[in-house]
């Protein structure tokens, strides 16, 4: 029998949600559906006042933040952020301006109607399964997903209430070496109540960048000798999130099981029982119209099939803008050119390929933007626009130009 298999014999029965995490996150979405809320134009983050506006308005404020600040120096609405776009509460609606705003959408309703302990659960799932890790980690593109595992399997030794040191001059060098650049993430787990921290000051100060963070201590919580070995055990992160799946190669990220099935016995009977429907796994039969810019004064809008791929796509935007279809292009799924979550030209050799994915698969929504880079060289940049969803059933038509505007450029000049 595992270590902490002992230590939770003597653990109260049921576990208790962090309250806080609940109160800030409902603060936060009260904001964001009550304010009109500008998203910045290159990331798409929180514009900067808001930034300071909902800041205050948490129970624990940053300190030292000022209004040169971005999303990513407040790590709890980075987080809040991320989880609201993953969990599909928030819609990012784009102006014909080119404006980028947020609206609420109805499973944000749904999840407003929950119990605390529903609403906890559906914050874990989503940061657990939903959200790409690499996107929450301030500075450096390296996020813990292949050892968060490991680590919370190294904690769960020691006995509830000890304080463990996570320095190299301490006996835990292995762990000091997976939280060397962490990060941020020390914060996400303290968040949802897993542990609590005390900062090195000195070693955080060495890496010359004003908001990082480097541990002295972790004092893990009984909550994560609850939750943690059902974690590790029975929904390992790398069999659940999503962008760690697609980095193995699958894509579609289906599961055939409730995240929260294995949790409901740590919580009162009748306490955990509604979750939010799963986004992934879902074909939606129906057409999309999608605007693709290539600049604001040369666009087009496109109405397709759900039943159409990526690739089929592809031939509709070549037709529309007058090329020549003669390179090898890629979608990017996430908006950011040469991202992890891509679907390739079937002539690439990358995978997946644009010729695998349906549209009605990709889990599409209004608002929602998308990349796509044709010709490799020259590396033309199309934006592209969910500007709306329906049920029409399209199956066999063809894809049609809706509108536009400007003269399709010359594609060699």
């Amino acid at each position: 029998m595992r270590r902490h298999e002992i230590d939770r014999e003597h653990l109260a029965k049921f576990v208790k949600v962090p309250e806080q995490l609940i109160k800030d996150f409902l603060t936060f979405t009260d904001y964001l559906t009550s304010q009109e809320v500008g998203l910045t134009k290159s990331k798409q983050w929180l514009s900067r006042n808001n930034l300071m506006e909902l800041n205050a308005r948490m129970s624990v404020p940053e300190v030292g933040r000022t209004k040169t600040s971005d999303q990513d120096a407040y790590p709890l609405l980075h987080l809040y952020y991320h989880i609201c776009i993953a969990a599909g509460f928030y819609n990012k609606i784009q102006s014909k301006s080119g404006k980028a705003t947020l609206e609420g959408t109805e499973r944000l309703a749904l999840f407003l109607q929950m119990n605390e302990t529903e609403q906890y659960t559906c914050l874990l799932e989503t940061f657990w399964v939903d959200v790409d890790w690499d996107d929450l980690q301030y500075g450096e593109r390296y996020s813990p997903g292949y050892g968060v595992s490991i680590v919370i399997e190294q904690i769960l030794k020691y006995p509830l209430g000890t304080v463990v040191a996570v320095n190299d001059n301490s006996d835990n060098e292995n762990l000091a070496s997976f939280f060397y650049r962490w990060n941020y993430f020390m914060h996400y787990f303290t968040y949802f109540g897993f542990w609590e921290l005390t900062k090195d000051e000195e070693r955080s100060v060495i890496f010359h960048a004003k908001y990082y963070y480097i541990a002295k201590t972790i004092t893990p919580s009984q909550l994560l000798y609850q939750l943690g070995p059902v974690l590790i055990e029975t929904r390992d992160l790398c069999d659940w999130n999503l962008q760690l799946r697609r980095d193995s190669g699958d894509w579609r990220g289906d599961s055939d099981e409730s995240f929260i099935e294995t949790l409901k016995p740590l919580f009162p009977s009748g306490e955990l029982v509604s979750s939010l429907p799963r986004l992934t796994g879902i074909f939606l039969d129906g057409t999309y119209d999608l605007r693709i810019t290539l600049h604001t004064k040369c666009w087009r809008t496109i109405r397709i099939s759900s039943h159409h791929t990526l690739h089929q796509l592809h031939i509709a935007i070549q037709s529309a803008f007058d090329f020549e279809d003669d390179h090898l292009y890629a979608f990017f799924m996430d908006g950011q050119s040469w991202s992890r979550f891509a679907f390739y030209s079937p002539d690439d050799g990358e995978e997946p390929g644009a010729d695998e994915a349906e549209l009605g698969e990709l889990n599409l929504r209004i608002g929602q933007t998308f990349l796509y880079i044709f010709d490799y060289g020259l590396e033309w940049h199309f934006q592209i626009n969910v500007e709306s969803v329906s049920d029409m059933n399209s199956k066999g038509s063809n894809p049609q130009l809706l509108d536009g505007k400007g003269k399709s450029p010359k594609q060699y000049s």
